[in-house]
């Protein structure tokens, strides 16, 4: 008899434990606010020469990131947790950046070289609740 109880508390607590991580985790996307956005050059030109450069959003208060990828169109969503969820509630240092490179491949930044770090891009944005919409501007490398 007492197996039996010590083996219905043992499922009953491994079944909370379960619930709980589900909770957890469901609550970890339900922080991200949607973030709608487009990189253009100064003057407000449409940035579509950076299509494939990866925008990321690093949180000031959290050590989180969102992600996205320019499109042609010059325009990006981010994502946290999954592509598109958005980007945690508050400020966040912004930073643009080209694809990774192919082997042996080394091509020249179409941007200014400090939009590749958050501490030195000087983009910054704050994340509200609601969709957010987002025009980060970048000045052309210089030749």
């Amino acid at each position: 008899m007492i197996n039996h109880m010590q083996e219905r508390i043992g499922r009953g607590l491994l079944l909370a434990g379960a619930l709980g991580f589900s909770l957890l985790l469901a609550g970890c996307g339900s922080r991200t606010q949607p973030v709608e956005g487009i990189v253009v050059f100064k003057g407000g030109e449409p940035a579509t020469k950076l299509a494939g450069y990866y925008v990321t959003f690093e949180s000031v208060d959290q050590p989180v990131s969102a992600t996205g990828v320019v499109q042609p169109d010059g325009t990006f969503k981010v994502g946290t947790y999954q592509d598109g969820d958005g980007a945690l509630l508050g400020k966040h240092r912004v930073s643009i950046g080209p694809p990774a490179p192919d082997y042996g491949d080394n091509p020249k930044s179409l941007i200014l070289p400090k939009y590749n770090q958050p501490q030195t891009s000087g983009l910054e944005v704050t994340i509200r609740r609601g969709i957010n919409k987002v025009t980060l501007e970048v000045e052309p490398a210089r030749r």
